[in-house]
């Protein structure tokens, strides 16, 4: 009978021992990962011949920026986001292209989208149709991009300053936004061409950036050397589909940003590009992974 009791404490204390320790190595491993939450993240999506790019901040807020072609964004979302996470903050919709929208008309169906940012401009086109559609049933707070409120995001392009270019091509209708977050800038331009640029540069509100989403998927009419000059990017990122029928980026875009000293990263060649800011630096990666530690470390501060 001592025997047994023996054994019984000894059980006891090695379980109270083992808990003790487990508890302690997983401590310091949230601890290590809580340190290492980025203030912004950043994603330029890989989904073909079109445009998407997600940002979320150290608080949780998440946006979607166009969701390209088709439904091939869930893919991509679901890479960024956590398994369980059915909700996003904020949709913008630069403009009504199908490359930019069409895959919109499923994160609606999809997810619960509390407010889409869009101009509402008329657009004869059954995507632009079916989008907007999907807005209304959705329900979603549509904000004009003149009266966006968040903080962390600024839209330079329209604004009472710049109003809406009139002109047929909706490409130079694009929202231009710029992120700004722990001393951090990215400009995302849509489509934009030169016409665009031009205005910007003229008006001076651009600043110097990190990261710059390059204008109209890298075509030879945008990213002029006017425009570059003035927000000198450290890192320019291309959203383009391998063996693109427009071929995609121009190599005189492609030059330009050579020029002027951006390291370039494409999605027809990198796939997804990734990049995590914190107070001095960020760190980039590319490719399509389905775990990294920044959604390990994401889950944990989520709990």
């Amino acid at each position: 009978m001592k025997h047994i009791r023996l054994l019984w404490i000894i059980t006891g204390v090695v379980v109270v021992t083992s808990v003790l320790f487990g508890w302690l190595v997983w401590q310091q491993a949230y601890d290590q990962l809580q340190s290492a939450q980025p203030d912004l993240t950043v994603s330029v999506f890989d989904v073909g011949q079109g445009d998407s790019a997600f940002v979320e901040w150290a608080d949780g807020t998440q946006m979607l920026i166009d969701g390209g072609v088709d439904g091939t964004v869930l893919n991509r979302l679901g890479e960024v986001m956590l398994p369980w996470d059915r909700s996003i903050d904020y949709v913008v919709a630069t403009h009504p292209h199908a490359d930019h929208v069409g895959g919109l008309i499923s994160v609606l169906d999809r997810y619960q989208v509390a407010h889409v940012v869009l101009n509402k401009q008329v657009y004869d086109s059954s995507v632009a149709d079916a989008f907007l559609d999907a807005v209304i049933n959705e329900g979603a707070d549509m904000i004009d991009p003149k009266n966006l409120d968040l903080q962390g995001a600024r839209v330079l392009y329209p604004t009472d300053n710049i109003p809406l270019l009139q002109t047929d091509d909706p490409n130079e209708t694009s929202i231009v936004l710029e992120i700004d977050e722990a001393n951090q800038h990215v400009l995302l331009t849509g489509d934009i061409g030169e016409q665009v640029e031009e205005q910007l540069v003229q008006a001076g509100v651009l600043d110097d950036v990190d990261v710059l989403k390059v204008g109209h998927h890298g075509s030879k009419y945008s990213s002029s050397r006017a425009f570059l000059e003035a927000i000198q990017p450290e890192v320019a990122l291309v959203s383009a589909g391998k063996d693109n029928a427009y071929h995609h980026p121009h190599p005189s875009a492609l030059q330009r940003l050579i020029n002027i000293g951006a390291e370039t990263y494409r999605t027809d060649q990198d796939g997804t590009v990734t990049i995590r800011f914190f107070k001095d630096t960020y760190q980039l990666f590319t490719g399509n992974p389905r775990w990294t530690w920044a959604r390990w470390s994401a889950m944990l501060s989520a709990n």
